[in-house]
């Protein structure tokens, strides 16, 4: 039988973490997300301002997708289909 005791991992995934978390840089790397990206700080940016000032909670995967929308020098894009 598998005892869980450490539930702040599992809870984190399951919830997502605050926007302006400082110590989550690790985790997202190994996600394939660049920290110190244009596309990363400009959605970041967006982020924070859609969570009206108040703190806004997410995950590597909606990080990614908001990422999706901005361009390499953080320029927000068009998507064509």
């Amino acid at each position: 039988m598998i005892m869980i005791r450490d539930f702040s991992n599992m809870f984190q995934q399951m919830s997502g973490m605050p926007i302006n978390s400082k110590g989550e840089k690790a985790m997202l790397k190994k996600y394939g997300i660049d920290t110190n990206s244009a596309r990363y700080k400009a959605a970041m940016k967006q982020m924070s301002q859609s969570a009206g000032g108040g703190v806004g909670y997410t995950n590597p995967q909606a990080i990614k997708n908001v990422m999706s929308g901005f361009d390499k020098d953080g320029d927000h894009c068009e998507h064509v289909e």
